[in-house]
């Protein structure tokens, strides 16, 4: 009897675990149990999966290695677990790129043998992609709401509940968290605006009967600031069936400004148009014909054109609502009533914005029109809140037509039953389902009278408790006058007066009979299912059993441990003897158990259904161990808590590895600022050494030469040594001004500017003019790019480059030089330069010649500083100019490396980035 408890539990263990399981079983792979998480992940019904080979179904896995994985451990019995993996899956025909996390274990059967494996699979790719669609609407609705500066408001009459957005509260000269009612409302309008917002919504409440849209506007004086507002309400009122209005929503914008400007626009023409280019809204006058005689700069600022023109204000007009602009327009200057209307204008980026137009005829003393004052207001972002609002009682309208339809289609009879004078008013589909399909006057007792006697009671408790319960639900069987039986389910919603006494009661009533014969059959089939589950209970138990990498435990509703796999001995060292029916928490330390870790735990899991959490736990050797721990309420068929899942996962070799991380993190940042501090006194030193170096240097230069004066020229060996010591002295100048250049490319004290690699190498070829006509030596360069860059940095590379390819050009053979460059490609930059950064575009740009050339094998060593593969005296030089250029490319975040073969010239391509960010 516990054995069964106990695997119908891990059953239910299976079904609620939060992870995707499956088995598959044999050498093909035939999925034998897919639980709702694995269905869900692969996209598939149970119909589409069950009982076939896995690559039948899942065809793509096969080529994404798959079949080979399923194999090892098919074949070997070892394990097989891979971290967010990408797995690309066919779902409604579209290839669906999902991450996941995936273990696969084998089953043994009681022979020893592996008979399958167990998968196991996570996956967060749908949750990530579904927050962030939230995220996007509800940031998309705040834009519009502040974008507009407008204010939401909520009003029941029934319960006097008023609710108002922070902008409304702002409006009312409220802080946002200040509390709000209907009674404070009221009392900050202004008093001479009382009376006629009154009389206004009484007869906008006349036309809402009919649309339920109603606008007014009214001053609010500040309930906390005093400070007087002017508000314009546009809003929606929602009826009961008798007509009475029972909520109030809607928008409120601040309308202050515009008020104060029509206000000033009365006192003199000069300040109107003064204070008409300072208003947000579009401003117009024209005379008693219509002609426009002015308008605000806001006009040319909004559409780019001169709106004086009638030709060019029609070209404004969105063309699907100029006919009606056109027309409003004759009337009200044939008539002289305002002029207000809406409509589309176009501004100077051919986009259409809404506007409210409002505009009033100026009369003289004797009411003859002398002239038309007018505005254009934006009202973008509030059309779009209120087509929002549209589309949201639009979707109310469908929802009631679609219940129309839905009975319609349920096939439902409906009744409606008046409860104070027992009138019982049923449809035809009603008559028909009690088997009366040819009388249509069927009386209230001619139905009761078909209930089965067995079934009569069920219907009279039902109809008794009906009005108490304010609902009546019930099923029963019917008997036909052909003495057939059927069964029926009848629904019914009870209408109370203001008294709550009961009144009407409206129903549906639906023809079961062929449900209940399929709920029979299914019955019947449970119970021969129940059997096959029996045999299959053992397969299962063996399977939780084997999971070795997961620890799986069923506890008690109280924390009491009731199973124990093979995985949770691996991981917590307690054999099944040992632990089973003791608490969980004694895996927990001294500092989790008081501060209540496992009990919280259960709390929340039986709460909200979960629950999870990774810290240090306790092995039986007293050893720590990194746990990852999961947590789920397991429930009967009434929804009662039985008991909880606990799964448990060693990730013990990870977190030390954060930690390790960490540390070496730490380690690497103290390195830097070592590293930093050292090329500070490096350069430092460099300054010194130059300068005191290069002061004897030049007194040994002078003292030679006097000597050289001074002595007899007749000794020739004098000279020879005279010459070396002043050669010497030469190279020692040139050696101390490269190591200065070089120390000076560390500090990046330079900006990168703009520089035109065509006029760099303009002035090297200058530079080198002599010695290119000494070698008969031919330099061509192609067009090079603009690029950020250091200019003398720049002067520096190239000058040693072409330098180079001078000096060590072939004897008697002349020089053959050429500069070219081309772009690279973002396929290129990943192949070949995978430490450059795959943002940027960058240009390599090559130098080539035809001289001496070197083994390839050099080509790295030959940047480092002081490396000389040719001798001194013959090509000369200070073994410093190509680290230098090493150095100029790091600091310009490029690349610079060489090809080259003996005796045939050498390559040097500088790899260098268009913009530097």
């Amino acid at each position: 009897m516990e054995n069964t408890y106990l695997q119908q539990n891990l059953t239910a263990i299976f079904t609620q675990l939060p992870i995707a399981i499956c088995i598959l079983n044999g050498p093909d792979f035939t999925i034998a149990m897919a639980n709702d998480k694995a269905l869900e992940l692969w996209g598939k019904t149970k119909e589409e999966v069950m009982n076939k080979p896995t690559f039948q179904v899942f065809p793509e896995l096969e080529a994404q290695g798959f079949l080979d994985i399923l194999n090892g451990v098919y074949t070997t019995g070892k394990h097989f677990i891979s971290s967010e993996n990408p797995v690309k899956l066919i779902r409604n025909d579209n290839i669906k790129e999902i991450f996941v996390h995936f273990e696969y274990n084998p089953i043994y059967g009681t022979d020893g043998r592996i008979t399958g494996i167990i998968g196991t699979s996570i996956d967060n790719t749908a949750q990530i992609e579904a927050k962030k669609k939230i995220e996007q609407s509800e940031q998309q609705l705040k834009i519009a709401l502040e974008g507009g500066e407008l204010g939401t408001f909520d009003y029941s009459p029934l319960t006097n509940e008023l609710n108002w957005s922070g902008k409304t509260k702002e409006f009312f000269g409220l802080p946002e968290d200040a509390p709000v009612s209907y009674d404070l409302y009221v009392k900050a309008i202004h008093p001479q605006d009382r009376i006629n917002s009154k009389a206004i919504l009484a007869k906008y409440e006349k036309d809402m009967q009919r649309n339920g849209l109603y606008e007014l506007e009214y001053r609010a004086i500040g309930i906390k600031d005093g400070k007087i507002r002017w508000l314009r309400s546009k809003g929606k009122v929602t009826h009961d069936e008798g007509g009475k209005p029972i909520r109030y929503t809607g928008i409120l914008q601040d309308i202050s400004k515009q008020k104060e400007a029509e206000d000033a626009l009365k006192e003199s023409e000069n300040e109107f148009r003064q204070l008409a280019d300072l208003l947000p809204a579009l401003v117009w006058t024209t005379d008693s014909k219509g002609q426009q005689t002015f308008a605000s700069k806001r006009w040319k600022e909004f559409t780019g054109l001169d709106p004086c023109d009638a030709s060019t204000f029609e070209k404004m007009v969105h063309p699907d609502d100029l006919p009606e602009i056109i027309k409003t327009w004759t009337h009200c200057l044939g008539t002289g009533k305002p002029y207000k209307t809406y409509c589309r204008l176009k501004n100077k980026n051919d986009e259409y914005e809404w506007f409210y137009v409002n505009g009033e005829a100026i009369k003289n003393d004797n009411g003859d029109i002398e002239k038309w004052i007018g505005t254009f207001t934006n009202i973008n972002e509030q059309k779009k809140v209120e087509e929002y609002l549209t589309t949201a009682l639009r979707k109310v309208a469908e929802s009631e037509e679609r219940s129309r339809l839905a009975i319609e289609a349920a096939d439902l009879g409906t009744f409606d039953w008046n409860l104070l004078t027992q009138e019982f008013i049923s449809s035809q589909r009603l008559n028909d389902i009690f088997g009366y399909q040819f009388e249509s006057k069927i009386t209230h007792e001619q139905l009761v009278a078909a209930f089965h006697p067995e079934d009569i009671t069920i219907r009279n408790k039902a109809v008794s408790m009906a009005p108490e319960k304010g609902s009546l639900i019930y099923e029963a069987r019917t008997i036909w006058p052909d003495k057939s039986i059927h069964w029926a389910r009848v629904y019914g919603k009870i209408i109370y007066d203001a008294n709550n006494v009961a009144q009407r009661m409206y129903g549906t009533v639906m023809d079961i009979t062929e449900r209940r014969m399929v709920e029979k059959e299914l019955e019947e089939k449970v119970i021969a299912r129940t059997l096959e589950l029996k045999k299959s209970e053992e397969t299962i138990f063996r399977m939780v059993n084997e999971v070795q990498d997961y620890a799986i435990l069923l506890l008690s509703k109280e924390g009491i441990i009731e199973n124990w796999n093979k995985g949770a001995q691996k991981i917590k060292g307690y054999t099944s003897d040992e632990i089973i029916g003791k608490h969980f928490s004694i895996f927990y330390n001294s500092h989790d158990l008081e501060a209540s870790v496992p009990n919280e735990l259960l709390k929340k899991a039986a709460t909200v259904g979960k629950a999870s959490d990774e810290g240090w736990r306790v092995k039986k050797d007293g050893s720590l161990f990194w746990a990852s721990v999961a947590l789920t309420a397991l429930h009967d068929q009434e929804n009662n808590i039985i008991g909880f899942s606990k799964v448990t996962r060693d990730l013990t070799q990870k977190k030390i590895a954060e930690q390790e991380l960490e540390a070496k993190s730490a380690d690497l940042e103290k390195a830097n600022l070592a590293l930093e501090k050292s090329n500070s006194e490096l350069e430092q030193f460099a300054y010194v050494a130059s300068h005191d170096l290069q002061e004897p240097l030049r007194k040994i230069q002078f003292f030679i030469e006097r000597l050289r004066i001074a002595l007899p020229t007749t000794d020739t060996n004098a000279i020879l040594y005279f010459d070396k010591i002043k050669n010497s002295t030469m190279r020692m100048n040139t050696l101390i001004n490269d190591l200065l250049d070089f120390s000076r490319l560390s500090s990046m004290n330079e900006q990168y500017v703009t520089v035109d690699l065509n006029a760099v190498l303009q002035n090297i070829k200058t530079d080198f003019e002599l010695m290119i006509l000494q070698k008969n030596a031919t330099v061509t360069v192609s067009a090079l790019p603009t690029i950020d860059a250091i200019p003398l940095q720049m002067q520096q590379l190239f000058y040693n480059l072409v330098s180079n390819a001078l000096k060590f050009s072939k004897e008697s053979v002349p020089p053959v030089i050429s500069v070219g460059c081309g772009r690279l490609t973002e396929a290129e930059i990943a192949a070949s330069h995978p430490n450059l950064d795959p943002n940027l575009s960058y240009y390599c740009i090559q130098v080539k010649d035809n001289g001496i050339g070197f083994d390839q094998q050099y080509a790295e060593k030959i940047f480092v500083i002081f490396l000389r593969l040719n001798d001194f005296y013959t090509y000369g030089g200070t073994g410093i100019g190509l680290a230098l250029c090493k150095k100029i490319m790091i600091n310009h975040h490029g690349d610079i490396y060489a090809r080259s073969v003996e005796n045939e010239g050498s390559s040097f391509y500088v790899v260098i980035p268009e913009k530097q960010s």
